[in-house]
């Protein structure tokens, strides 16, 4: 796990208008590994998650949903979906997708 990244969480607050901006808190920073998408994993989750461009293997950590998003190296990462490997709350498999 030699990648860092830095999970945010979205925040609304209220502008002078009256409308809502969205903006993202960093919280917590992770190592990962960015897992060879070509591989057995990708396979698997492409069947449901056809729009994934990374796949990143981490420590198991709690809180981490699709609400969140990840920074990884300058980049945005939103996050399609979150397994825990084995139910063992050993390690998580987080499907990611960057926009355009």
């Amino acid at each position: 796990m030699r990648h860092r990244v830095k999970v945010q969480t979205s925040t609304d607050t209220r502008n002078a208008h009256g409308g809502i901006d969205e903006s993202w808190a960093t919280g917590k920073t992770r190592w990962c590994e960015v897992v060879d998408t070509r591989g057995r994993e990708f396979q698997q989750s492409a069947a449901t998650q056809s729009d994934m461009t990374h796949l990143l293997r981490m420590r198991y950590t709690p809180g981490i949903t699709s609400e969140n998003r990840f920074e990884l190296d300058g980049r945005t990462l939103n996050i399609l979906s979150v397994v825990n490997t084995g139910e063992r709350n050993k390690e998580i498999l987080v499907a990611c997708k960057e926009p355009l």
